[in-house]
């Protein structure tokens, strides 16, 4: 990429003590190092993991042998500098010597550490990082893995995936808004047999309800105010290819019964014409909502629902695909380094720790932009401060947890059950206002409350959500 800056060496800086961590991380910097920090143990496999480094900078504790070893077992090509007294290398000796590191006695001269990390830079291989070359692997296995990731729920989505595209049946894939669920009919599409037909796509809650048979159907010139030219709609768009209706719940009723028509005859007649035009297409439909529900409760024709569920798919929400977040995060992190040419970086311990508790209302949309607005943030190391909304949420949570400690007393039983009535409200009102896209007169016809009162929790709550990338306040809107 033109104009790109050379990638700075990456060295993992791995010390207990605090003071010195700093001093060799700010010295590192100086001479032009893209430096990673950790304070041992858990933290700094998980780093080691993650970073990828060039070298890795080790101060030898009474324990540090042991997290040696399984650190040469994930990677053995990555060179080890050892920084210890006397006294500790001699009792370490054995694990230095065994996975074929340099070492350096305490203290150390600046100019004999530089050249040690320098000379120990050509060792390192000049392929792609681990993590690149494992992100290789996952998207030759399948290319949904390398998108969604690869937990056990992603797998059963592709074996679903891998069922039904061959067929012509139609599907509905429900899921929480974000969740993936134009990915998926998108991936269906791709490994049909339609696959080199189109792929179109209509959004059911976007368009005005005056104008969705226009857009589904066509229009002739003339056929109303302001068709000043003929339109075909998007069945006959789509022929010999899928159409993709998302958020199909919207649809007004009176046009589902013509939506039906449609499917079973595979012709359109357009607003305003008399003449009808065959089509080819395979339909198939998303959701956020629970469509048998609302057939049962006849805010959606039962003939459509059935007619739509030749097969249906499950999106698992991010928060029960645990496994996959920090895939994720890093993914969007590669990206966004790459986009804004900067230096790769690293997801710290507590970052990833805050991720992974995180509820995520709108999952793998809100991963992607909170990542994004903390790799512009953050320098070598994304930490929690740079989470936003999640990091206010952490430092709660750990507050919480400190005064839940520190207190000598138990908490009485009504205390305990209004905390949790109060959390749980937040989270449906949250994940109710991601799905209605912040209109609250729709989220509170949705959760049969008042306007007011929905109102009112949102402010009372301070709820904050994504929407078209920027956090909002939905007390405020």
């Amino acid at each position: 990429m033109n104009g790109t800056p050379p990638l700075k060496p990456r060295v993992l800086v791995v010390d207990d003590d605090r003071n010195t961590r700093t001093a060799l991380c700010g010295l590192l910097e100086q001479e032009g190092f893209h430096v990673i920090e950790a304070d041992g143990g858990e933290m700094s496999l998980r780093l080691f993991k993650q970073a990828t480094p060039d070298v890795v900078l080790l101060s030898l504790r009474r324990d540090a042998g042991t997290a040696l070893s399984d650190a040469r077992k994930l990677d053995s090509a990555t060179p080890f500098i050892v920084l210890a007294d006397r006294g500790a290398a001699n009792s370490a000796a054995a694990a230095i010597e065994d996975n074929g590191c340099r070492y350096l006695a305490k203290p150390c001269r600046r100019q004999e550490l530089i050249a040690a990390i320098r000379a120990a830079l050509p060792e390192r291989s000049a392929s792609r990082p681990a993590s690149e070359a494992r992100a290789a692997l996952v998207a030759a296995a399948d290319p949904l893995l390398e998108k969604m990731g690869s937990s056990d729920a992603v797998r059963r989505l592709i074996a679903d995936i891998d069922r039904v595209a061959p067929t012509d049946f139609t599907v509905i894939i429900s899921g929480e808004t974000g969740s993936g669920k134009e990915l998926a009919a998108r991936e269906i599409h791709v490994r049909s047999r339609r696959a080199s037909g189109a792929f179109v796509a209509i959004d059911c809650g976007a368009v005005q309800p005056s104008l969705i048979e226009s857009e589904l159907f066509g229009h002739e010139k003339g056929a109303f105010t302001g068709a000043d030219r003929s339109r075909e709609g998007k069945f006959v768009a789509a022929s010999g290819g899928t159409v993709f209706l998302d958020e199909i719940q919207n649809l007004p009723l009176g046009v589902q019964t013509k939506v039906l028509r449609v499917m079973q005859e595979r012709q359109a007649c357009p607003l305003g014409g008399s003449r009808y035009v065959n089509f080819d297409v395979r339909v198939i439909a998303a959701t956020n909502q629970n469509l048998p529900a609302m057939a049962a409760a006849g805010r959606f024709r039962q003939d459509l629902y059935h007619r739509l569920n030749e097969f249906s798919i499950e999106i698992a929400p991010l928060r029960e695909r645990a496994e996959d977040i920090l895939y994720l995060a890093e993914r969007f992190m590669r990206q966004t380094c790459e986009e804004l040419r900067k230096s790769p970086q690293v997801i710290s311990a507590e970052a990833v720790e805050a991720l992974e508790q995180h509820s995520w209302p709108g999952n793998v949309r809100e991963l992607r932009n909170l990542i994004r607005r903390a790799v512009l943030l953050a320098d070598a190391q994304i930490h929690v401060e740079h989470l936003g909304p999640i990091a206010l949420c952490a430092a709660r949570e750990r507050r919480a947890s400190a005064s839940d400690e520190r207190s000598a007393e138990p908490m009485a039983l009504k205390t305990l059950v209004r905390r949790k009535v109060v959390e749980a409200e937040r989270e449906i009102l949250t994940r109710v206002l991601q799905q209605t896209g912040g209109n609250k007169a729709e989220a509170a016809r949705l959760l049969q409350i008042d306007y007011k009162t929905l109102r009112t929790k949102a402010r009372l709550y301070g709820i904050t959500f994504l929407l078209n990338g920027k956090e909002e306040s939905a007390s405020l809107k």
